[in-house]
């Protein structure tokens, strides 16, 4: 049994040995690296409620003994700082809004994340306060 076994590593190390230098050449090297697009956050209201669980999450994490409350507290103020942040870099649907309409689709996204509200429900609800405004 231990012959068999040092002749089934001694295999498989020879194999890695053979095709490590066909990996090597078979490479396609290129400058081409994958860019993170982090607007794509903000290209929709629904990927601005998708952030916030995200964030809420690292925050949990780097601070562990944070209770419960100042947790949840934490998740519905993210949004709206997470809408600024879009509105002051004029990224996606936050770039032609005012700031307090931003500042509205923050505090709505933070409900919806929560599962307060629905976002066909805060978009309505912001879009009668904009109306009115214009």
């Amino acid at each position: 049994m231990k012959q068999f076994i040092k002749k089934t590593v001694f295999f498989f190390a020879a194999a890695m040995l053979l095709i490590a230098p066909v990996a090597a050449i078979a490479q396609d090297v290129t400058n081409d690296s994958p860019q993170t697009e982090y607007s794509a956050g903000f290209e929709t209201f629904a990927a601005l409620v998708a952030i916030i669980p995200l964030v809420t999450e690292i925050f949990k994490k780097l601070i562990p003994n944070a209770s419960s409350l100042g947790k949840q507290v934490f998740s519905w103020i993210i949004g709206a700082v997470i809408a600024a942040f879009g509105w002051v870099f004029n990224l996606g649907f936050l770039a032609d809004l005012t700031w307090y309409i931003a500042l509205l689709y923050g505090a709505g996204a933070s409900l919806a994340a929560n599962g307060v509200f629905d976002t066909g429900l805060i978009s309505w609800l912001v879009g009668l306060v904009s109306n009115k405004n214009k």
